[in-house]
């Protein structure tokens, strides 16, 4: 990760994240969706009274409220990508 952060651009980069915003992709969208076809079959083979959710065949996706420290860190991409954005408008006039 630490090479393509090195050769990617900030404006790269935040193009990227406006992306991923708009059609999520990764390891947590695979997550998802085969979360949402877990629960699908879970309920057509009846639950036992229990209607599953995704979030029931997500053991990863806890609920956990983010460090300082990672905070922090995504802060300072935000910041770098928002300068650079910034920085090429102001220089394009």
């Amino acid at each position: 990760m630490d090479a393509v952060l090195k050769s990617m651009s900030a404006e790269q980069f935040y193009g990227w994240m406006e992306y991923a915003a708009l059609e999520p992709f990764g390891e947590e969208r695979a997550d998802l969706r085969i979360a949402i076809l877990d629960s699908l079959v879970a309920n057509a083979l009846g639950g036992k009274g229990k209607r599953f959710t995704p979030r029931d065949f997500m053991p990863f996706a806890e609920d956990q409220q983010p460090t300082t420290e990672a905070l922090h860190s995504k802060f300072q991409v935000f910041a770098a990508m928002h300068n650079a954005r910034i920085a090429k408008q102001v220089a394009h006039g």
